[in-house]
């Protein structure tokens, strides 16, 4: 076997382990992030957004140290998106719809205020 041959192994398994411990970090805190949800935390609480910045650091420093796509790598690996979900306040229909009417008045009535104001 030849220099070459050992050396291209010997990336090929260091590639290997560094994807099997990706996977490990990023499984360490997923399973944090559901921990806390059984807690009760709601989405989008400040821990989940603490627990996302790791796993993306985690992803940056492997993609950086292979050269890869981080954007690839992340859709083949699922717990970063769902680590993403977690980060999301869910908002329920009804109160989008509500402020949404909320806001329309409040912007009318300060314009008829400037309007009747400017006279």
């Amino acid at each position: 076997m030849t220099a070459q041959n050992i050396h291209i192994r010997g990336d090929a398994v260091r590639y290997h382990l560094d994807r099997l411990t990706l996977n490990a970090h990023l499984t360490s805190l997923l399973d944090a992030a559901h921990f806390q949800q059984s807690r009760g935390v709601p989405a989008g609480a400040p821990v989940y957004t603490v627990l996302r910045r790791q796993a993306t650091e985690q992803l940056r420093k492997y993609c950086a140290c292979w050269r890869l796509d981080p954007s690839l790598v992340e859709a083949e690996i699922p717990s970063v998106g769902e680590l993403r979900r977690f980060t999301v306040r869910a908002v329920p229909v009804g109160t989008v719809r509500r402020g949404g009417w909320l806001l329309t008045l409040g912007l009318a009535a300060l314009a008829i205020s400037v309007a009747l104001s400017s006279d």
